[in-house]
């Protein structure tokens, strides 16, 4: 198992929170099998905006819930690198840079739907907050609610 970090710990990315500078890649036999984008919940969230689309204002009460935070907004490892610890590795990394920011825990918003991720987020200490009805509009999803999990230090 291998780690590539593509930026420095809490440095702003580029273009973004969504940027490849925001992204950890993991490896594991020379081939990438995942990867992690995060970032910092500011202390004070600003309200949600009234020009948000609809199915994203859920998404944003909920972070807005976890001030002062290091936020897992993606977290994904290939089907063919599961059960091999990289999403526990992903995790601890995430953890890792947030101490090294000195914010005060992580948070994380899974559907309901999402069992395997649920659990995954909960061995290390992840726990529930909040819901949020999901606004699907054309998108398709096992899930109903958009569930915030928070882990503080």
């Amino acid at each position: 198992m291998r780690r590539r970090r593509r930026w420095g710990a809490g440095a702003p990315p580029e273009t973004g929170t969504f940027s490849y500078r925001s992204a950890t890649m993991i490896e594991y036999a020379g081939r990438a099998a995942g990867s992690l984008i995060g970032y910092v919940i500011p202390d004070a969230p600003e309200p949600v905006p009234s020009d948000v689309p609809a199915m994203l204002v859920p998404l944003q009460e909920l972070e807005n819930r976890a001030p002062g935070t290091w936020n897992v907004n993606v977290l994904g490892v290939l089907p063919q690198f599961r059960n091999l610890g990289l999403g526990t590795e992903l995790l601890r990394m995430a953890d890792e840079s947030a101490r090294k920011l000195g914010k005060r825990g992580m948070s994380i918003i899974v559907s309901d739907a999402n069992i395997g991720a649920r659990r995954l987020y909960e061995r290390p200490g992840y726990r529930e907050v909040a819901r949020r009805t999901m606004v699907k509009e054309q998108w398709v999803s096992d899930g109903h609610e958009w569930v915030l999990l928070t882990k503080l230090f």
